[in-house]
């Protein structure tokens, strides 16, 4: 398929040129700057330019990137509505806009811009005070976030760090540096922040993770709620104590460098040139291009320690005897081989629910329909119904305890009892249903991105089980919420003998300890109860 790209700014150097220059490498498409009659499709790589020169010019199909709204700039925003109404397919690399767009017609997301290879790991300096980066160009509306930055500055925290700009008009020490000259720019930051408030990538982010520095950004803003990993401090958007909270969070930890380039990895020219000429080709072919409410669907395991890894094997080869189409992906320190996706994250607790609560934000962020299964189950039916439980319109999907401990107060235990007594006080009452964590499903929306959020901040209060902390961000952030019956879904093998069954669970195999810990789990207290009973075991010894 001949494809022309389309810019005038063609040769500037500026963010839409450079994706552009890396979309035309990849495909080998032209790259000019006015539309061609003589090719099958035309791409606008800016929305503005379509709309505002040729939202009336239709002698090919035409295709065009839709980057951030501006709702604020009315202008923008009239060329914006003018662009969406009059292109053939609408192509933006922001989640948050799938659904307005596709209310136009043909959208499509293109998850990965390219981060120039020029961005990578660099010396890094010993600084006398930790050194934060700001970047970008500051415009008149505030987009940027820029009065964060003066409130930044003038604060406590502000003189304990030395706060640094790239680019134009930030309220802090500030310069202009050539583009080849970003790269050293980065590497000499401990730490990059974000303020924006809109945006459609946006790129210094993804460039200071390329270069293995840690990166503070805003929730819903752009892609970077579709970043995973390690490394990514996040905070409610225009929010100053969050924002303050989180770089002291940032500042306090240590980062592996590699670790953080890893991030990004993904976003390069060539995953960038594959979603589009996908997307272009589907558009030729007339293709049906579903919006994110019909999106791509996964299932997700965890697993750390011998013991849960040996059982996520298992639990792996059931779900793909019966859900053979669905990509499985498994969160651990080491991939196993049998999962389609791996995704690293460090093994920070004795149990692998700081990575568990994480799911939202760890699991593959082109997964609109994700499916949780704890490493100790086994599939033994097709289990699609899961699935359209979420795409009937239910948020979420969840199964709840054996009837032994189905009701809340009944998970109260001698090493949970303070956590419980907190969680039937906040919720006035302990006559709930009490939710079983081991099965689940989910579609992505802001409902669902508020409810995660919740129960890893929640389970992080106590550290231990995870259960209280569901009930606790259940109540505080409400799903769309589908309560499946033990059987035939979540058939505990200690109580449920039947073999009709869906899934299976088998409790406490997956465990690489014995007993109860009344410790977090993630103290060093209770590393040593595991590693004790590892060695006790022959088992490899967690880290």
């Amino acid at each position: 398929m001949k494809v022309n790209i389309v810019y005038s700014d063609k040769g500037k150097n500026n963010i839409l040129d450079r994706q552009a220059q890396a979309l035309s490498n990849a495909t080998g498409w032209s790259y000019t700057k006015s539309p061609s009659a003589k090719h099958d499709a035309n791409h606008f790589i800016c929305y503005i330019e379509f709309g505002e020169k040729f939202s009336d010019w239709h002698l090919t199909p035409v295709s065009a990137w839709f980057t951030h709204k501006e709702s604020h700039q009315e202008w923008k925003l009239f060329w914006w509505e003018l662009a969406a109404q009059n292109a053939d397919l609408r192509i933006t690399a922001a989640r948050q806009y799938m659904d307005e767009l596709s209310a136009y017609g043909p959208a499509v997301l293109c998850p990965h811009p390219a981060v120039h290879e020029q961005f990578k790991i660099g010396n890094k300096p010993d600084n006398e005070k930790p050194k934060v980066g700001v970047s970008g160009f500051v415009h008149p509306g505030g987009r940027k976030g820029e009065k964060l930055v003066a409130r930044l500055a003038g604060s406590k925290l502000g003189q304990r760090i030395e706060l640094v700009g790239a680019g134009r008009g930030w309220p802090c020490p500030t310069r202009m540096y050539n583009w080849n000259e970003l790269p050293g720019w980065y590497n000499s930051l401990d730490l990059f922040l974000c303020t924006s408030t809109i945006e459609g990538v946006p790129m210094p982010p993804l460039e200071a993770l390329a270069c293995g520095v840690p990166v503070v950004i805003p929730e819903g803003v752009g892609l970077l709620d579709d970043l995973t990993g390690d490394g990514l401090y996040r905070y409610k958007s225009e929010d100053f104590n969050g924002m303050c909270k989180a770089i002291e969070n940032a500042l306090g930890d240590r980062q592996e460098a590699s670790d953080l380039a890893a991030i990004v990895e993904p976003y390069n020219a060539a995953s960038w040139g594959e979603e589009h000429k996908q997307a272009l080709l589907d558009m030729k072919a007339g293709a049906h291009i579903e919006s994110d409410r019909h999106g791509k669907r996964g299932v997700i395991y965890v697993a750390y320690g011998e013991p849960s890894r040996r059982c996520a094997q298992g639990a792996i080869a059931s779900f793909k005897k019966y859900m053979p189409d669905i990509e499985v992906g498994l969160i651990g320190s080491e991939p196993l081989g049998c999962e389609d996706v791996f995704i690293r994250c460090n093994d920070v607790d004795i149990g692998g629910r700081h990575a568990k609560t994480k799911i939202y934000e760890l699991a593959p962020q082109d997964w609109q329909y994700v499916m949780y299964l704890d490493a100790d189950t086994e599939v033994c039916a097709d289990i699609s119904f899961l699935f359209n439980v979420l795409m009937d319109g239910w948020d979420m999907v969840i199964a709840k305890n054996p009837v032994k401990y189905h009701i809340a107060w009944q998970m109260k235990r001698s090493d949970n009892h303070d956590e419980c007594d907190y969680t039937f006080d906040r919720l006035s009452t302990g006559e709930l249903i009490q939710l079983n964590g081991g099965v689940f499903a989910f579609q992505r929306n802001e409902r669902t991105a508020q409810f995660f959020h919740a129960w890893h901040t929640e389970w992080n209060r106590w550290g231990k089980r995870d259960q209280g902390a569901l009930l606790r961000a259940m109540f505080d952030y409400p799903v769309r919420l589908y309560v499946l019956e033990n059987y035939p879904w979540n058939a505990i093998t200690r109580y449920e003998k039947r073999d009709d069954v869906c899934i299976k669970h088998y409790p406490m195999t997956a465990r690489r300890w014995r007993g109860k810990v009344y410790q977090r789990s993630d103290s060093q207290a209770a590393w040593n109860t595991v590693r004790q009973y590892e060695k006790a075991e022959g088992l490899q010894v967690s880290k």
